[in-house]
């Protein structure tokens, strides 16, 4: 019995997580010395398996070591079980920060753009009337729909985003003047 396709089989899937995940590379060994203890019991259960068939002439030896390598190997297949388990879920954590880290991007490409579309409307206001709250509510109706995903559940939610860029006039506290 052959080890080969299961030991390349284990060893493209390292190269395709090293390669896709980009893990740090402390990690990368940590879970590459994992799938190396995976290998080696592999392959001493198919060594202890071609053993124990040669051995089918005193079946009570032969039995005995059948039963050892089944203990064996239900020992290897929880451990194997775990470490997968453990790698699985540390892979999912990495997609996990890799998704937020594209989400984060894209808010704050939303966030410049709101602001350079409120430091535009705010440059031709000549009469000093837009306040704050209702830029606000304009630039957020504006990018509603193309970005809609990215933006503060409300419009009052962008007044952080642009606070920043807005006049004095705009920041003034209370209600504007009829």
């Amino acid at each position: 019995m052959s080890n080969e396709p299961f030991t390349q089989y284990l060893t493209d899937q390292l190269e395709e997580i090293e390669r896709v995940w980009s893990l740090e590379p402390a990690r990368f060994q940590q879970i590459r010395r994992a799938v190396q203890r995976e290998i080696n019991l592999a392959e001493s259960l198919i060594s202890e398996v071609d053993h124990s068939a040669k051995l089918l002439s005193d079946p009570g030896e032969a039995r005995q070591r059948l039963l050892n390598a089944l203990d064996t190997a239900e020992r290897f297949l929880t451990n194997a079980r775990y470490e997968h388990q453990i790698t699985t879920n540390q892979i999912k954590d990495c997609a996990r920060f890799v998704g937020l880290e594209e989400v984060n991007q894209r808010k704050g490409r939303c966030k410049a753009m709101a602001q350079a579309e409120a430091e535009k409307l705010w440059a031709a206001d000549h009469d000093q009337e837009i306040r704050l709250s209702d830029m606000c509510q304009h630039v957020w109706n504006g990018m509603l729909d193309e970005h809609r995903d990215y933006l503060p559940n409300i419009a009052d939610g962008m007044k952080s985003w642009l606070r920043s860029v807005a006049p004095p006039y705009a920041k003034k506290p209370g209600r504007p003047k009829k």
